[in-house]
């Protein structure tokens, strides 16, 4: 075997996978859409106007009910509308009340048995559409806020008194009428009495939805200070939060099911707080179906199995947040009839939430996607492409009935623009597109599509398609977004317009930077500029500069370790990526890359923990499961490593149009022949050649297979092929002079041993060459084929 570990091949590449025509998508709440802006793009900060509303309980919340009728748990949709606020109580008093009014919705909206409660990203979305900064309703915004959210009974309350003396009133309203149901539930007290009360207060409303006997806490697991921090951030905060309150939240987490779950949805925290939650017991995570459609919507990865899903699903089947879940979870399965099902169910259960229209629109969309396979209809079969085209008239039609319910709805129209895009309509395409941008015009995504539907294959032209790559970058100031432009512009073949427009953004960014050398998204935007013009070193200089303004930052990290490995300085992209791998430990792409570091360093033990993580991550990571096949090779465990070589290969081919790449089949043939499987090393080494001729080491090792098998001419023609192009490589030498001894030409066999020590006598192959002048050659037993 001495021989054969001289012989290893380190085939490495780090190209960039194709992505398919359609890209699944995570959640259908876009990144800006997490927390209400005003037209200018300025975040909409939380106000309190105390000024507006008397210090008494509104009459409202005190008036005769219309009914006292009981409602049914499976189709309830409660939103727990935040307290207004009486004449001279305290900004802390409101954020008090605000986060009592949180942790109802989180306990009660999360029981499995209440139905269609909303997702919690929509509560600030519907802030957004409706113009407000706040959930604190009165009865004339029960109906747009019901569009919004798909909310059947709204619970509006008040917070008066003193802060010494406090009433907290809420009560039920029906949505569609807008008048009270029951009785209003009232808490009296200091703050901690009035915290004290919660555990009675959810168990009543929990009565009130129709849940009887429901598992609720007996008491609350913070106190009114937690309560408070938590009502006085978003109710999504992404990078919303300030480093102190950060910290408290994370603090509250260990305890908190409601501090978890604002903490999931913190865009920068989410690989910390993740990796802390794995090694603590959840409050409530494997009950509160809020929770796990949070968990899910940003990791991919419930904090419980799969199986138990299942159960769950089984038996609370009319339960909102689970099928639209196990939606999801089919869709990373590739179970296209169950995740359009599970889909299909969430609009029966609330046909009157919008976000689950576009969820049955997405998922008839990976139905299209997975039928089609990335081929134009002339490639497809008439009976495909048929099925295809039906597919694509359904995901219209799902589009439109989420728009239809709330025409406010951003995204839904966005979501329209595309389906419609695919199904030919392009008036109906265009006009999405121009009610998106009114909307909301700070979603990327509307413009990203426009640059996908403005290319000639979709009957666009040039005009329109660098308008929008320009509106884009305008939009967004010429920050991180505009980089995203000048690159669609490149790649859909107007380098002159990508020029253009690349020079505006450097241009602007400059012109930031020197005025504030501070600005971090500045920094970030140049970062990845430099980054899209190969300008490794200049980005990596921008990168150093953020992460020391941004050390918590693990995407920065990413991209400046990223940055380094294209560059080959191996150590400090290293470096980079353990820092960004310990920021965002549930980052499959970074531990990717770790992996990629670590085997150009030789650290085998490394790479292979890197990307085992990542592997398990997300299985169908193609260059994961690469370099964990690869770094078991390299710790001498061909039989470990050749399963891993192999599903590479399957997964390419599954992933991609194009053929399977050649070093996929070099380094699974170095692996068989470890194992000594020669016939097949011989077929996979051949495949490599096939796809990347003349190549050296493939060549050399080829020979050595030929060898083995008894194909002395075919051993021979390798060597001669390499030693036409290096006439003094020693292993083509050695393995010429074995074919020679082989078949009987001992003269010549010693010519090339003797030259092989002549090129270097001292060289790490001499010892091989030496010991085959010293003995006569034996053609080997020629192996079987495997």
């Amino acid at each position: 075997m001495d021989r054969l570990n001289l012989l290893r091949m380190g085939c490495l590449s780090t190209s960039i996978l194709a992505t398919t025509l359609i890209t699944g998508c995570r959640g259908l709440e876009g990144p800006t859409t997490e927390r209400p802006t005003a037209p200018n793009g300025v975040p909409i900060k939380p106000q309190i106007a105390t000024s507006a509303v008397p210090n008494v309980v509104p009459a409202y919340l005190l008036a005769t009910p219309s009914s006292t009728h009981a409602v049914s748990a499976s189709l309830a949709a409660p939103l727990v509308c935040e307290p207004v606020v009486g004449v001279g109580l305290p900004l802390t008093i409101a954020q008090l009340g605000s986060g009592c009014t949180r942790w109802l919705q989180f306990t009660v909206g999360g029981l499995p048995q209440v139905g269609a409660t909303p997702f919690w990203s929509s509560y600030p979305r519907a802030c957004f559409e409706n113009g407000r900064a706040d959930l604190r309703l009165q009865p004339a915004d029960i109906a747009p806020f019901a569009r919004s959210t798909g909310a059947r009974e709204t619970i509006l309350s008040s917070l008066t008194g003193t802060p010494a003396k406090l009433q907290l009133t809420y009560r039920i309203f029906d949505a569609r009428t807008r008048e009270p149901i029951d009785v209003p539930i009232t808490l009296k007290g200091t703050p901690s009495q009035i915290v004290a009360q919660l555990p009675r207060t959810a168990a009543k409303l929990a009565t009130l939805l129709g849940v009887h006997n429901a598992v609720l806490p007996k008491a609350i697991e913070t106190d009114a200070d937690g309560l408070e921090l938590m009502g006085g951030i978003p109710w999504t905060p992404a990078v919303d939060l300030d480093v102190p309150r950060r910290q408290q939240l994370i603090t509250l987490a260990h305890t908190s099911g409601l501090a978890t779950m604002l903490l999931l949805w913190s865009a920068r925290l989410r690989g910390r707080v993740t990796q802390d939650l794995f090694s603590h017991s959840i409050p409530t995570a494997n009950s509160n179906m809020l929770f796990v459609q949070a968990y899910e919507h940003h990791y991919d990865k419930l904090p419980f199995p799969q199986p138990q899903l299942k159960q769950l699903l089984q038996r609370y089947p009319t339960n909102l947040a689970l099928n639209w879940v196990g939606s999801y979870v089919a869709d990373q399965a590739n179970d296209n009839n169950r995740e359009v099902s599970l889909a299909n169910r969430t609009t029966i259960i609330a046909p009157n939430n919008p976000q689950t229209w576009l969820l049955l629109s997405q998922a008839i969309a990976n139905e299209a996607q997975a039928r089609r396979r990335g081929r134009y209809n002339y490639q497809m079969s008439l009976a495909t492409s048929n099925a295809v085209d039906q597919l694509y008239h359904y995901q219209v039609k799902y589009s439109t009935r989420a728009v239809t319910v709330d025409p406010k709805y951003g995204h839904g129209w966005y979501a329209l623009q595309e389906a419609a895009t695919f199904d030919g309509k392009t008036l109906e395409a265009l006009n999405a597109y121009e009610k998106a941008l009114s909307l909301d015009p700070d979603q990327a995504e509307v413009f990203n599509w426009a640059m996908e539907m403005f290319q000639t294959k979709w009957g666009g032209n040039r005009f329109e398609l660098i308008h929008a790559a320009n509106l884009m970058a305008k939009t967004f100031h010429y920050g991180v977004e505009a980089t995203y432009a000048a690159g669609d512009l490149l790649n859909d073949g107007y380098p002159n317009a990508a020029k253009q427009l690349s020079a505006k953004i450097i241009a602007a960014n400059t012109a930031l930077l020197a005025t504030n050398p501070n600005d971090m998204q500045a920094l970030r935007t140049m970062g990845l500029m430099l980054r899209w013009q190969n300008n490794y070193m200049g980005s990596i200089r921008y990168l150093k500069r953020l992460t020391m303004l941004e050390p918590t930052s693990g995407r920065v990290y990413d991209l400046l370790g990223l940055s380094y490995l294209e560059l080959g300085i191996n150590q400090p992209a290293y470096d980079a990526l353990h820092k960004a791998a310990s920021l965002r430990p549930l980052s499959a792409p970074i531990f990717e890359s770790l992996a990629e570091a670590c085997v150009h360093l030789h650290h085998f033990h490394q790479a292979l923990a890197a990307a085992t993580t990542a592997a398990h991550l997300q299985p169908t990571m193609v260059f994961a499961v690469f370099y964990k096949g690869y770094s078991l090779e390299m710790l001498g465990q061909p039989s470990k490593a050749l399963p891993l070589l192999l599903q590479t290969a399957q997964l390419y081919a599954a992933q991609n149009k194009n053929p399977v790449p050649f070093w996929i089949w070099g380094q699974t043939g170095n692996c068989r022949i470890d194992l000594l499987q020669f016939h097949r090393a011989a077929d996979d080494l051949t495949r490599c050649l096939a796809a990347q001729p003349g190549t050296t080491q493939t060549l050399i090792n080829r020979a050595y297979c030929y060898n083995q098998i008894g194909k002395y001419a075919l051993s021979e023609a390798d060597s001669r092929a390499v030693l036409q192009a290096q006439p003094n490589n020693i292993n083509s030498l050695i393995n010429l002079g074995d074919s020679f001894s082989y078949t009987g030409d001992k003269a010549d066999a010693r010519k090339e041993w003797q030259s092989a020590l002549q090129v270097a006598p001292n060289g790490r192959l001499a010892p091989l060459a030496r010991a085959d002048l010293k003995r006569d050659h034996a053609p080997p037993i020629v192996s079987k084929p495997h």
